[in-house]
């Protein structure tokens, strides 16, 4: 099953969207009904994507072989 990343709604009347009804589809969920809070989990969900074990698998390859 294909999951999309991020739902970003726009303000809390988000009942009417169609993706509502996906909404399990989704890894991550923001309102944006305050700008700043919104960036800081949009911002935490890219830190977050950047640690996911098959990405630090393939930065520290080299690093992980030496150390096996």
């Amino acid at each position: 099953q294909e999951h999309k990343t991020i739902l970003l709604l726009f303000n809390e009347d988000w009942l009417h969207l169609e993706e509502v009804s996906h909404i399990q589809d989704f890894n991550y969920i923001v309102v944006n009904n305050q700008l700043e809070y919104a960036l800081d989990e949009l911002i935490c969900i890219v830190k977050a994507e950047r640690l996911r074990k098959h990405r630090q698998l393939i930065k520290y390859h080299s690093l992980i072989s030496e150390l096996s």
